[in-house]
């Protein structure tokens, strides 16, 4: 997902090709929580009936806890490069992301993703 954009692709599966999904990251906020500061981001999502393709039958609903994987992107404190780390519900907590380039935790993760459904 992109903020903005008025739908997602879905990078739950690459062997079956990348689709899209009706979901959009609505905003983002933050606030400052002992000397730290706190992201969170609404991420809207709206499900309909479709043919899963991977596993040949129609598709379920969604619960209402699904199972997240929200994909972050950042940039070295140390040297001019980009990295990108996931998050997922089933994490044991706190997790700390860490860069790839210098081994700085770049951020917490202190609770699991949620997600809003629409319906």
């Amino acid at each position: 997902m992109k903020y903005g954009a008025e739908r997602a692709i879905c990078s739950g599966d690459t062997e079956h090709g990348q689709h899209f999904t009706a979901a959009r990251i609505s905003s983002f906020d933050h606030t400052h929580a002992n000397d730290r500061i706190v992201l969170r981001s609404i991420v809207d999502f709206w499900w309909a009936p479709f043919d899963d393709a991977k596993r040949d039958q129609q598709a379920v609903a969604p619960t209402k806890a699904p199972w997240i994987r929200l994909h972050l992107g950042y940039s070295c404190p140390h040297r001019d490069e980009a990295g990108k780390e996931s998050i997922q519900t089933n994490l044991v907590r706190p997790y700390g992301l860490t860069c790839t380039h210098c081994e700085t935790v770049m951020a917490v993760n202190a609770e699991a993703p949620t997600i809003r459904l629409l319906s």
